[in-house]
């Protein structure tokens, strides 16, 4: 008797699904790109300090805080290099800088005041718009107000400028050698886009909170405005 081979008489077995497993050049490559941006926030965390010894950042800094002393009738504050950022007075502004050293932000709140026409915060803002005396530059600064109606009347003054980093001659040596390292390590993790910082904002905001039993300046309810929300409601559905 011929022997017949069970395996001939079977269907052909469906072939499997491909299964792609990622290469090591695919883990290489991501682990590059979490390394690199490491590195590069690492980087520039370590340049925003240096930002502050801008001399632009040192002056909005000391003027804010000299008018300050003016405006509240407190000493005025040691034009010392080391004490630049130390105010003398009761009210101390902050200073701050971005993550991506490309910002610093300069700022002091006004509290209990009697109007936005009160004459302590005039003279803060003297200092940044100019009272028609040529004791300020207001070319120098762009301004812009907000307001906000909540629980006392609050408005925000804020003065923005903008300087380029293009020319390091014109900065000081530590911010020029921080700003040099950091420009060879982004340009080792990226020489086509290394993204070193060009340019520095410095914005100066006054935060003015005239109180809220003021007779002069309070909130007021001017209307209603109604909103409906109309939000489709969504589901899967398979067959």
């Amino acid at each position: 008797m011929k022997k017949t081979n069970a395996n001939t008489s079977r269907a052909p077995r469906a072939p499997r699904a491909a299964l792609i497993l990622p290469t090591m050049r695919t883990f290489t490559n991501a682990a590059h790109s979490v390394h690199s941006n490491h590195r590069r926030t690492q980087t520039l965390a370590a340049l925003a300090p240096h930002m502050l010894t801008h001399p632009a950042v040192r002056k909005a800094y000391a003027t804010l805080t000299r008018a300050l002393a003016r405006a509240y009738a407190v000493p005025a504050p040691t034009p010392a290099l080391d004490d630049v950022y130390v105010s003398s007075g009761a009210i101390q502004p902050w200073l701050d800088v971005d993550q991506h050293a490309e910002t610093v932000r300069i700022g002091v709140s006004l509290r209990d005041l009697e109007s936005f026409k009160d004459a302590r915060l005039l003279k803060v803002l003297e200092a940044f718009i100019g009272a028609g005396d040529g004791t300020a530059d207001e070319a120098e600064w762009e301004s812009s107000t907000a307001d906000y109606a909540f629980t006392m009347p609050n408005r925000d003054y804020s003065f923005t400028r903008k300087l380029s980093l293009a020319d390091p001659t014109r900065l000081p040596p530590g911010l020029r050698k921080a700003l040099s390292r950091a420009h060879d390590t982004l340009t080792a993790l990226n020489h086509w886009d290394p993204a070193t910082p060009s340019e520095l904002k410095i914005i100066v905001t006054v935060y003015a909170y005239v109180k809220s039993d003021s007779p002069l300046c309070r909130v007021v309810v001017t209307g209603v405005t109604e909103r409906v929300v109309r939000e489709e409601k969504k589901e899967i559905v398979c067959e």
